[in-house]
Order: C-alpha cells, then sequence, then structure tokens
C-alpha cells in the first residue's frame, strides 16, 4: 500500500503527527510516516517489515487492543473508530519507553485491487507526553498553592495587573475580619493605609516588572473593625504562571510585633536614660578607684622605701613550706646572704638547732594571728650565731595567709647588759665588804666592851641601861649581817671557814692598830662551820 492509495501523497510525508495504517485482521502495519519514527522510534523499514500493531501498545491494555480489532474486523463497527473521537493513551516506544499520545482512529474504505481483504485502520497519533507532564505539574503546583494558601495562618491574596484581587486565602475572616467574597474582585488599594498608599503602587508596578520574590515590605491594611494592623508583605511575581496569573502576596500580621517594638524602642529610651545615669555613677566610681588606687600605689612605695631603708631585718614567710618569700637590705646583711641566695633559703636554715620549735611556733601564730617570739639565737650564712628579738603577724600577700617577721640582732644589748651586771656585782661585794669590814665590825666590838663593862660594873642601874644598849646591837648587827650577806654574790657564802676566819682577823688588825693578832689554823679544820 501506498499513500497514494488513500489520497494523501506529500502530506503523508510532511504531517508532524504520526500516520500509521495497519491491517485489521493481523495488526500488520502497511504505511509508516516519518513523524512516527519521531514518536515511536522505529525506522520505516523496520515497522514494515513484520512490526505489528500490538508493539506500540502496553501490556496491560493488549487484550483490551486485541478485542477492538477483532471486533471492527468481524462487524466493520468500532466504538472509537466510528465515533472519530481523539483519545489519550499510553503507548510504548522501541526502547520500552512509555510515552503519552492523542491518538484518532477512523476506517479506511476495503481496496480490493491491493491483494488484501481490504479492511485497515488510520491512526493518527500526536505525542503530548511532555505537555501532559507540563499540565500535571501545573495541577500539582496549583493543588499545592491552593492547599498552603487555604490553610496557612498567614494571609495569601493574588492580586491580578488591574490591580483587583483575583484570590484571598480564608485566614483574612481571622486577620482581618472579612469575608473572601467581600475582597475577591475588589481593588486591593481600597484596603491600604492612606500614608502607605503612594509607596505602595510604586511597588506594585515595579514588582509588576520584576519576576521573582521581592524584599519584605511593611505595609498597613483595613481591618473591618475600621482599625489598622501592620503586615509584613512579600510578594512573588507568577504572572506567567498560567495557573495564577498575577502577584502573590505572602502577608504576616506583625501588629503585635509593632506594639512590642514600640515599647522595646521606649524601653530603649529609659535604658539608655538609666545606662547614662549608672554610666556617669560607673565614671566617677572609677575615677575615685584610679584616685584610691594612687593613693594605695603611694602607700606602697612608701611602705616599700621604709622596709627598704629599715635598720631592723624583715622578711615574709611562708608557713606552709616555710620558705623565705621576701627580705629587705637589712635582714640580708644580718645574715650575710645576697637576694638571689635569700630564694632557696628556709627559716630551718636560720633555726637549725630547734625544727620542731619552728614548726609549734609557726601553728600557733597562724591560730593566733601574730608571732611574738622573743629572743633567741640564729645562725648566720657563715655558720656564726647571732642573738635577735623576733616579732611579726599574719598578713595577705598573693592571696594567701604568709607570716611578716621583724627580726632585731640584740648582740650589742646582751653584751652591754653583761656588762652592767657585772658592773654591779662589783659594787655589790664592794659594799658588802665595806659593810663587813667596817661597820660590822665597829659593831662587833661595841657589843663586846658594852658585855666587858657589864661584867665589870656592880651598879645594877647601869647594868639595866648596858642590857638595853646590849640587846639594840645585838639587833643592829643581825640586820646589818643579813644586808651584807644580801649585798654578797651568790656563792661568797660557801668560802671555806679558815679563809673566812683569816678575812676577820685582817680585819681585827686593821682595826685594833696597837694589838698584836695572829690566828693559827691546825691541819684538818673543818672548812664550814
Amino acid at each position: 500500500m501506498r499513500p497514494q492509495d488513500l489520497g494523501i501523497g506529500k502530506l503523508f510525508e510532511n504531517v508532524r503527527d504520526a500516520v500509521i495504517v495497519a491491517e485489521a485482521r493481523t495488526g500488520r502495519i502497511v504505511l509508516w510516516n516519518p513523524a512516527a519514527t519521531e514518536v515511536f522510534g522505529y525506522s520505516p523499514s523496520e515497522a514494515l517489515e513484520g512490526l505489528n500493531v500490538e508493539a506500540l501498545v502496553p501490556e496491560r491494555l493488549k487484550e483490551r487492543h486485541r478485542a477492538g480489532l477483532s471486533r471492527y474486523y468481524d462487524t466493520g463497527h468500532g466504538p472509537y473508530i466510528d465515533s472519530y473521537a481523539v483519545l489519550d493513551l499510553p503507548a510504548v516506544r522501541k526502547g520500552g519507553e512509555e510515552v503519552r499520545v492523542e491518538l484518532s482512529l477512523s476506517p479506511i474504505e476495503p481496496i480490493r485491487d491491493l491483494g488484501t481483504d481490504g479492511t485497515f485502520v488510520l491512526a493518527i497519533a500526536r505525542d503530548v507526553t511532555e505537555r501532559r507532564r507540563v499540565e500535571e505539574a501545573l495541577r500539582e503546583s496549583e493543588e499545592s498553592f491552593r492547599a498552603l494558601a487555604q490553610n496557612t495562618m498567614d494571609l495569601v491574596a493574588v492580586q491580578r495587573a488591574d490591580n483587583t484581587l483575583s484570590y484571598v486565602s480564608p485566614s483574612v475572616k481571622h486577620l482581618l475580619g472579612y469575608e473572601q467574597e467581600e475582597m475577591v474582585g475588589r481593588v486591593a488599594a481600597d484596603y491600604i493605609h492612606p500614608e502607605d498608599l503612594e509607596w505602595a503602587w510604586e511597588k506594585f508596578y515595579e514588582m509588576l516588572q520584576t519576576p521573582g520574590i521581592s524584599e519584605p515590605v511593611v505595609i498597613r491594611y483595613l481591618h473591618k473593625d475600621g482599625s489598622w494592623r501592620c503586615f509584613e508583605s512579600i510578594c512573588n511575581n507568577r504572572m506567567e504562571d498560567p495557573a495564577v496569573r498575577g502577584l502573590v502576596f505572602n502577608c504576616r500580621d506583625i501588629t503585635e510585633r509593632k506594639r512590642a517594638e514600640e515599647e522595646i524602642k521606649k524601653l530603649n529610651e529609659k535604658l539608655e536614660g538609666r545606662v547614662a545615669e549608672r554610666t556617669a555613677r560607673l565614671e566617677a566610681a572609677l575615677a575615685e578607684l584610679k584616685e584610691r588606687e594612687r593613693g594605695l600605689r603611694e602607700e606602697k612605695e612608701r611602705y616599700q622605701a621604709v622596709v627598704e631603708q629599715a635598720g631592723e631585718g624583715i622578711f615574709l614567710l611562708d608557713p606552709r613550706t616555710k620558705r623565705i618569700l621576701e627580705s629587705n637590705p637589712a635582714f640580708r646583711r644580718m645574715f650575710g646572704y645576697g637576694e638571689e641566695e635569700m630564694r632557696g633559703i628556709t627559716l630551718y636554715h636560720l633555726v637549725p638547732q630547734d625544727p620542731e620549735g619552728v614548726d609549734r611556733k609557726v601553728e600557733r601564730a597562724l591560730e593566733q594571728g601574730h608571732l611574738l617570739v622573743g629572743e633567741r639565737e640564729y645562725r648566720r650564712k657563715d655558720g656564726s650565731l647571732v642573738n635577735v628579738e623576733v616579732s611579726g603577724g599574719v598578713i595577705s600577700y598573693g592571696g594567701e595567709e604568709v607570716m611578716c617577721s621583724v627580726v632585731r640582732d640584740v648582740t650589742e644589748r646582751k653584751r652591754s647588759e653583761k656588762a652592767m651586771r657585772e658592773v654591779r656585782e662589783a659594787e655589790r661585794n664592794r659594799m658588802a665588804r665595806d659593810l663587813h669590814d667596817g661597820a660590822l665590825q665597829d659593831l662587833t666590838y661595841a657589843l663586846a666592851e658594852a658585855q666587858i663593862l657589864k661584867l665589870l660594873s656592880e651598879d645594877s642601874s647601869l647594868n639595866e641601861r648596858l642590857d638595853q644598849q646590849i640587846e639594840a646591837l645585838r639587833r643592829t648587827e643581825r640586820g646589818l649581817r643579813s644586808a651584807v650577806y644580801d649585798l654578797l654574790p651568790a656563792g661568797a657564802e660557801d668560802r671555806p671557814l679558815p679563809e673566812r676566819l683569816e678575812t676577820l682577823v685582817e680585819e681585827s688588825r686593821r682595826m685594833s692598830p696597837g694589838c698584836d693578832i695572829r690566828s693559827e689554823v691546825e691541819e684538818g679544820f673543818p672548812s664550814a662551820p
């Protein structure tokens, strides 16, 4: 069969729709134009050399396809062929890919001279796969848009190029008090605040010329109750979208947010005032603090100068490690250490003979808050000992409690005190000798003379007076002898008895220059009375 046999000639080759002629009884393809190759992927030779039209039918529809051809072959009629209806059906390409086609079927009058029974069917197919995909996407987009608009809490509105509203979402009732029907078809400008209207028009025409999504803008809209509500609006230009054909506005009610922002602004102004006031106070306090710091710095410098120039040794002690943390020049001179050497010195170096005593005194000082050791011996670097007087207390140093001690060298004072004691002892000895050798001896002789006179006297009245004098002399002798013993240095009364007797004889000779007084002590004479 040739196209000319059907009277379509050049039209068969140039038409953009696929044109296929198949035998009704067998389904064998007898005509196949170039457009059919584009739609189904088979070359003309492949199609005309045994390809059955059933190869173009999806597996799930093949039974229906066979039944329809058989009915048409048997009866010469078919519901789709007779009606010339345009069918939207799936078809299968050469590689198995399924496409969507619009198909119209029509009968061909029997042609007996072609050597067949003449029962053929003409099929004209158009590939609408892409169009259906676009339509489906458009439908889904429209459904999604409508579902979103119907359920969103924000106000969604579509505004046409003539400024009328073609759609408002149901949320308009909650947000502005209107029913949807009240706003659809109205001019959007009817609901915009007069102060916002001019620049809103400018934005509207600007957005008409600009595809895509705009920056958010704030516009006041009229509520049905007469109040104005603030909305933050974002516009999406969907003029080219067949499903929309307008500017889509998504509007969020920010009235409360704006009110809160105003409140925050007022609070910020108050806060700024308070901050300024507090800042002034802080600046004043800072100035005062700086002045105090300056005073403390000067006081520290004065203290440092006093410590550095002090004649007494001053040092800081870590009570836990007993390490000397700091010391002044007088302390280092006193014990013969350099400044660097002192960094490794502990209190045990100065008092090596009594480490337990050091620990006890430091612990007691921490408990009582002060230290009063008194006099003791410290060891110098060269090993010599020096008498010192130590006092101190607990202070804060670097956030820790440390001991601050003052050390005075009392070696010279001790030497002076010893010399003074020796002078006093010598003076006591001299006074004791003078009393013993002078006054006491005179008193002894006077007592002896009074006793001799009493023995020689026969006058009772004289004897009575002599008894009184003798008793008075004895009392005086006892008191004077006691005073002499008190003045004598310790151990003087412990001298041997012969030595003491010789002293008495010498004193008697001195007092009686005209008498010859001798003493003889035999060997074995006791040394103590």
